[in-house]
């Protein structure tokens, strides 16, 4: 995106919380778009 790198890892800040989701937040947003989709 052009933008520097936080300096703790290869993205800025807005991108790394993007890659490093924790796992469990992840499932739940699953389960939420399943339940959306069977409505």
């Amino acid at each position: 995106c052009g933008s520097p790198s936080s300096g703790t890892g290869p993205y800025c800040t807005h991108h790394g919380k993007l890659a490093y989701q924790p796992v469990q937040d992840r499932r739940r947003e699953r389960e939420r778009e399943r339940r959306a989709l069977l409505r």
